[in-house]
């Protein structure tokens, strides 16, 4: 009794743990001067939460995953140092290995979990202080006032709002049973995600969308038994007038978002599409001079995940990585896993203009979410109620 008592205790410390971990942002709302200031100590929350979360889980994870999370430690350490050398930056390299704690601690963490309450929660906290910063609190955020709109609800910066945002709706909407609540919670997604001005989150909304709208078709008409012969080719023709529907949608969107980016811009500002032309022309030129390593004399950043890699670890790390991933949509096709293959979607899109990898809480969702494709045959993601 007393056993069974303590496992209790300890998974439900695990929870709200794991829950604050998600949603300390709110405390920015409270003190807003802190949120650019690498000094405050609300900084420091989630990587102590975190470590006593890896320390409470860590028998439940198993001596051989503790192990092999230190050695790949070190290794991806040495690779780093390689890479950039004089350029290493020891900040930049834990956010992008503490994420991968997740993988390795997965066994010790997912038994334990109320994975759907906690996203549930965290999801209506983002969407509460995100309307609550647009109605009523305009330029809370000084780094934003300019334009006014761009919320960033409790998650520090508009374009990671608008990815999380995206990321738990995916998770969400597996677990509603009503057509019209899914209806409903990818309206307010969208709403919430066009209101941080995001377009590369807009973008990967609408892929989603896509995706979901693909495979409702496809399962009415395999439910009806219609048209054997032809679903295909009319889930495909859907399929091409969706796609095309999207890219108006987005393009009307997209020009909205710039016109009112152009009305609030600094003058002498680039605009963003210019901007990443400019990294990318600097990371080429690295290239050109060192395939392997481009970024060991002069470091080049890039809003573009998969480059980003190849600059801040090497080429090889990123072939390495580019097949890993491919393994992991053909599982989640395999196992019937369509909301693990929409998570994945979901992030391999999004690294194209965001490095997801070593962002808060982006990161540590992608390597969950690899440890539940890993670890899981069934058709979605592990769930504790």
């Amino acid at each position: 009794m007393d056993a069974s008592r303590n496992v209790f205790s300890k998974n439900k410390i695990i929870n709200i743990m794991s829950l604050l971990f998600l949603i300390h942002g709110c405390i920015y709302f409270i003190f807003p001067q802190d949120i650019y200031n690498l000094d405050s100590p609300i900084k420091y929350i989630k990587y102590i939460i975190l470590l006593v979360l890896l320390l409470i889980s860590m028998k439940q994870a198993g001596i051989a995953n503790v192990f092999v999370y230190s050695v790949t430690l070190i290794a991806m350490l040495i690779i780093n140092i390689i890479a950039v050398q004089h350029n290493f930056n020891i900040i930049l390299f834990l956010n992008y290995i503490l994420p991968m704690s997740m993988l390795f601690f997965y066994k010790g963490l997912s038994g334990k979990l109320a994975i759907y309450r906690i996203i549930g929660v965290t999801y209506i906290a983002t969407t509460v202080f995100g309307y609550i910063e647009f109605f009523f609190l305009h330029g809370l955020f000084f780094r934003f006032s300019d334009s006014g709109y761009r919320i960033i609800s409790i998650f520090v910066n508009p374009n990671n709002m608008g990815l999380v945002t995206v990321a738990l709706t995916i998770y969400l909407y597996e677990h509603l049973n009503k057509q019209s609540n899914r209806i409903l919670l990818l309206a307010n997604s969208f709403f919430l995600i066009f209101l941080t001005g995001s377009r590369n989150a807009l973008l990967v909304f609408l892929v989603v969308t896509f995706l979901y709208i693909i495979r409702y078709l496809t399962l009415l008409l395999v439910k009806n038994q219609l048209l054997k012969y032809r679903s295909v080719f009319l889930v495909g023709l859907s399929g091409v007038m969706l796609i095309v529907i999207c890219i108006l949608f987005y393009k009307k969107i997209n020009n909205g978002v710039q016109q009112i980016l152009d009305n609030t811009r600094s003058l002498g500002e680039v605009d963003l599409f210019t901007g990443r032309l400019v990294q990318y022309n600097a990371f080429f030129e690295n290239v050109a001079s060192n395939l392997i390593f481009p970024n060991q004399n002069i470091f080049s950043y890039v809003d573009n995940n998969y480059l980003h890699i190849w600059g801040f670890f090497g080429l090889l790390i990123l072939i390495l990585f580019f097949f890993f991933n491919l393994y992991l949509l053909l599982k989640t096709v395999i196992t019937n896993n369509f909301q693990g293959l929409v998570m994945l979607i979901f992030f391999l899109v999004a690294g194209l203009a965001e490095n997801f990898l070593y962002l808060w809480p982006l990161g540590y969702f992608y390597w969950y979410l690899v440890g539940s494709i890993l670890k899981s045959n069934n058709h979605q993601l592990t769930r504790h109620e």
